[in-house]
């Protein structure tokens, strides 16, 4: 893994005042803004961030009277987890009245059954890709707007998370979320972009319990994630090294959040793990140089082992 801390010490990522400089105006023109440090994962197990954080932020949303419910609403797109281990069933836990849609919910090995945890969900399915999502947003809107609490996107590794995303959230689809949880590839450092390309035949006859092979082309890169949601009118508020937490500019100050959190910052206090294909050792090279070089290094390392379509930008 990246341990914490493990990046040059002297200026963040180790990069020259004049790469700094680029990296901030790019920031600035995109209207984020700095934090001297991200406000990460709870101090606790690394285990449970996600689920904890996940739970406290909602309650804070229900303690500030932010329209939060007991009862949240829940789209929930993809893979589950352990009971202990997954967001949306721990907020289920605290918050038993949960209910919402559950689009290629896979079963996790564990009693009481799926159905019986999640038993106010409507399960729905379909392998999540940008094609099966477009028929989940008309069968579950009907033309109406909807506005869901909690919406989490993980397609499973197969790539594809931040154009889900993106479709789901678009104004045209009518669905509006106060918290979105999102699969993110924590191999690429700020500011690279990254994303994998959908290619509609990929998803075609496959099952959703079927396992993505493993590889570094699983989900979109971390500021490729606060790019397409903080267009959309979300701010990034937490970061693990797999999964990143947005929240509506609406709601962002119920959670504690008065701006968007610092990507790099957050990057540099996560826990990032490798692929025998890209060993963690080319990531820390790639967060230590120049966003230009680290561009044209990770093309050309992607390049070499995968030949899936991808775009990567900074």
């Amino acid at each position: 893994f990246f341990p914490r801390r493990a990046l040059p010490q002297p200026s963040p990522l180790g990069l020259d005042e004049a790469s700094l400089k680029r990296r901030a105006e790019k920031w600035r023109r995109h209207g984020a803004q700095y934090s001297p440090s991200c406000p990460n994962w709870p101090s606790r197990e690394e285990e449970d961030h996600l689920e904890a954080s996940t739970v406290e932020l909602y309650s804070a949303l229900h303690d500030a009277g932010a329209n939060a419910a007991l009862n949240p609403l829940v789209l929930q797109v993809g893979q589950l987890y352990e009971p202990k281990e997954d967001p949306v069933l721990q907020l289920a836990e605290h918050f038993p009245d949960t209910s919402g849609w559950c689009l290629g919910c896979t079963a996790v090995p564990a009693e009481p059954p799926l159905q019986s945890r999640l038993s106010s969900f409507a399960m729905l399915d379909g392998v999540p890709s940008p094609s099966t999502v477009k028929r989940l947003v008309h069968l579950i809107t009907g033309g109406q707007e909807l506005n869901v609490d909690v919406l989490r996107v993980d397609d499973g590794g197969r790539g594809y998370a931040c154009g889900i995303a993106r479709l789901l959230l678009l104004p045209e689809s009518g669905i509006t979320a106060r918290l979105v949880l999102l699969l993110v590839n924590g191999m690429f450092p700020p500011p690279l972009r990254f994303e994998p390309i959908w290619v509609p035949r990929e998803d075609s006859g496959e099952s959703a319990d079927v396992e993505a092979p493993k590889s570094v082309m699983y989900s979109c890169s971390l500021s490729a994630g606060v790019d397409v949601l903080g267009r959309l009118g979300y701010q990034l508020v937490r970061f693990s090294g797999a999964y990143a937490l947005f929240a509506h500019e609406a709601v962002a100050s119920a959670v504690g959040q008065a701006g968007a959190a610092d990507e790099v910052d957050c990057y540099r206090y996560s826990r990032i793990y490798g692929f025998s294909e890209i060993p963690i050792e080319f990531v820390q090279e790639w967060a230590a140089s120049d966003p230009f070089v680290a561009q044209a290094r990770a093309w050309m390392n992607i390049t070499t082992f995968y030949g899936r379509p991808f775009s990567l930008s900074i």
